[in-house]
């Protein structure tokens, strides 16, 4: 079994700390009421042999004292007490003593109530230690009152008591410490390693672990919540997968939804392309005519051949740019300028711009328009707002498009604070978008147009591709004056820059 460091298990400290000092308290209970108990009865022992050799005394002293006399009941006193050395004897007049004058700690009332037949015993002080005093009353029938004085010294009892403390508190402190081990090892079998392996497969969980089961044996509540964290895991990773097959079918639909906007605004272009390659066609062949028929010097068939090269290389740029638009790639995140990419997208929708007799201008700042993102996604989206843009606006129209610098405050669901954010806005002054349908322009397959002129798909597109970039549409619309859509995307910094760099 792996070691289990005691500070790291809080739960299995707090209960072993709580046991341990309940079975302190209990033992320390134990051990105060058993000495009590040992010092209670040896104190009563003591008293109980001390009277009996009191009352035996007394009993031949008052015989000699009839027998023989006063003087002879004293000296057998004083013999008695020469033969017993554990316990000190000494007779006591009782009708001489004043009330200044307490003998050994006899007090007053004491003294009232030998005369009246009752023994007195107290322990006080003594030179040599504690002493026990008993008081034992002789009276007898027309002679003077008196008492005979026993006292005993402690000092064999004190011993007792010591050694019965010493024993007490040993086997209090031995059984203490033997329980709290066995205390703390079933506390850290039970507790705290189930629950080390409990805390470290939860923090597995929370960095998305799933695997290793817990591997705990114990059948208890403990072992209940391991099986449970195990059915939980499962059904976590079953959830798991599900989620991933979900969302790579969603990313592919996604994919798919914004391939077929860009082929439909591939469709969009293609008359205007074609008429665009017209041209260059119209000259190429013009000139290969002219080649052809041998009516040209040699200087003047490479000027034609040049000519020739230069609309090829024209046919061939605007060719590329629409396949360029329509293929579907996955995204590639990189650092683009914004004024490029809106220049060459308006560059793209000039032939569709002209066959609609629309006008399409850009004004920019010099605000820096660097952004981090996808420049062919960035595109479509600029691409879906102009040609929405170019369809609302009437022949002879402008649509205006700008790019600079703005300070915002995020939309709701966008993680990032306020700040400096950059901004391409499209506007065109058109029918404009009426209050009830401007909620919902940005839902997929929402459209106000005619079957033939969109499928509902276009905002929707844009919409997504923005927010994946961390960044949001702002729209803004008057009926019947103008509709401004506004991209507006975290810029590239410093930091940003650097860090690239330090990864490259």
């Amino acid at each position: 079994m792996p070691m289990i460091r005691l500070e790291t298990m809080k739960l299995a400290r707090k209960l072993i700390f709580a046991l341990v000092v309940g079975i302190f308290a209990v033992m320390a209970c134990n051990a105060y009421l058993r000495l009590r108990s040992q010092v209670l009865f040896f104190q009563a022992d003591s008293e109980r042999d001390l009277r009996a050799a009191a009352r035996a005394l007394a009993s031949g002293i008052e015989a000699v004292w009839r027998q023989d006399g006063e003087q002879r009941a004293q000296d057998f006193v004083k013999e008695v007490n020469l033969l017993r050395e554990e316990i000190d004897l000494r007779w006591v007049w009782l009708d001489e003593l004043g009330v200044s004058e307490f003998p050994r700690g006899l007090s007053a009332v004491r003294i009232a109530a030998l005369k009246g037949g009752n023994e007195a015993t107290f322990v006080r002080d003594a030179d040599a230690g504690e002493r026990r005093y008993m008081y034992w009353p002789l009276l007898l029938t027309g002679l003077r009152p008196a008492a005979l004085e026993l006292s005993e010294s402690l000092d064999r009892e004190q011993s007792f008591i010591r050694t019965s403390q010493i024993t007490i508190l040993a086997t209090a402190l031995g059984m203490a410490i033997v329980c709290t081990l066995i205390v703390t090892a079933v506390g850290v079998w039970l507790v705290g390693q189930p629950m080390r392996l409990l805390i470290e497969k939860a923090r597995r969980v929370g960095a998305g672990d799933l695997s290793g089961p817990l591997a705990v044996r114990q059948r208890d509540e403990v072992g209940e919540l391991a099986d449970e964290i195990n059915a939980m895991c499962e059904r976590l990773a079953a959830a798991q997968l599900q989620t991933e097959r979900e969302t790579d079918a969603r990313i592919q639909a996604i994919e798919q939804l914004r391939h077929v906007d860009r082929l439909k605004t591939v469709g969009q272009l293609a008359s205007g392309v074609a008429h665009e390659l017209g041209t260059p066609l119209n000259v190429v062949s013009g000139h290969a005519g002219m080649i052809r028929g041998g009516e040209l010097t040699s200087n003047e068939v490479a000027a034609s051949a040049d000519v020739i090269s230069e609309q090829t290389r024209r046919m061939t740029s605007i060719i590329r740019q629409l396949l360029d638009f329509s293929r579907r790639n996955g995204p590639r995140m990189s650092e683009v300028d914004l004024r490029e990419v809106v220049s060459s997208t308006l560059e793209m929708l000039a032939p569709l711009a002209e066959r609609s007799r629309v006008a399409l201008r850009l004004t920019d700042s010099d605000v820096g328009a660097a952004v981090h993102a996808d420049r062919n996604q960035l595109k479509q989206a600029i691409a879906n707002l102009v040609v929405n843009a170019i369809q609302a606006t009437a022949q002879g129209g402008v649509v205006l498009l700008a790019v600079g610098g703005r300070h915002a405050e995020p939309a709701q669901g966008v993680d990032a604070e306020a700040g400096e954010f950059v901004e391409i806005s499209v506007t065109d002054v058109g029918a404009g978008i009426s209050a009830d349908n401007l909620p919902h322009i940005f839902e997929p397959f929402f459209t106000t147009k005619d079957v033939s002129e969109g499928t509902g798909l276009g905002l929707a597109v844009a919409y997504g591709i923005v927010r994946e970039h961390g960044g949001w549409i702002d729209v803004t619309s008057e009926a019947g004056k103008e509709t401004r859509f506004s991209i507006v995307l975290p810029p590239v910094t410093r930091a940003d820059q650097g860090e690239r760099k330090d990864v490259a």
